[in-house]
């Protein structure tokens, strides 16, 4: 588990920079179909210190596999992929949360753990919205399409620049649990690492 936090933030990272950039073309929704898959993928990884976890992890990534690749020939798919999906990420969030407000040392790999978390919030409300539309084509001012990433990531971060808006009320309470549980996530993370700190100034006092 050393490094699989690290390359999973790489990964969130260079998606969320590329995928803006994306036309709405077949290839492109190919690639974005990979790049989704490739984060499942290594999120799966993370899970490699822990047997349990892992076998529920793959039992739970080869559906969602197979639900991404049939909604990306059959729509209808969409129904089930999108939620399927979001239970993934969040059996992955699950576990590195654990990791992370249990770990009582604050390295590099903690840290790089809540990072993921956070973006990884994100990503499970990406799906939500991506279901969301699907369902309810006027949920949102704008059908979201390759925006979905975009205006979860404006939502979770509270920028709201109100180019994308939901008009569905429950588009817009599921937005305002994601803002909710983004501040709350951030200050947990603050909380801890300033607990940990004092613990372990505390501790580090004592030894001298």
């Amino acid at each position: 588990m050393r490094l699989s936090f690290l390359y999973l933030l790489l990964l969130l990272f260079v998606v969320l920079i590329t995928l803006p950039w994306i036309e709405a073309t077949f290839h492109t929704r190919l690639f974005s179909l990979g790049a989704i898959s490739l984060i499942l993928l290594i999120s799966l990884y993370t899970l490699s210190d822990n047997k349990k976890a892992l076998t529920i992890g793959i039992c739970l990534l080869i559906p969602s596999f197979l639900f991404d690749y049939l909604s990306f020939f059959y729509h209808k798919f969409h129904i089930i992929s999108h939620p399927w999906n979001a239970l993934f990420i969040l059996f992955i969030i699950g576990h590195i949360s654990h990791y992370v407000f249990n770990n009582k040392k604050m390295g590099w790999n903690t840290i790089f753990g809540a990072l993921c978390v956070y973006l990884l919030i994100g990503f499970t409300f990406a799906q939500i919205y991506d279901w969301i539309d699907y369902m309810v084509p006027e949920a949102f001012n704008v059908h979201l399409g390759e925006h979905t990433i975009y205006f979860s990531f404006v939502t979770l971060t509270t920028l709201g620049y109100g180019d994308i808006y939901p008009v569905n009320k429950f588009a817009q309470s599921v937005s305002i649990v994601e803002v909710v549980l983004g501040q709350l996530y951030i200050a947990t993370a603050i909380a801890r690492a300033i607990g940990t700190y004092i613990h372990l100034g505390g501790t580090h006092d004592k030894n001298h």
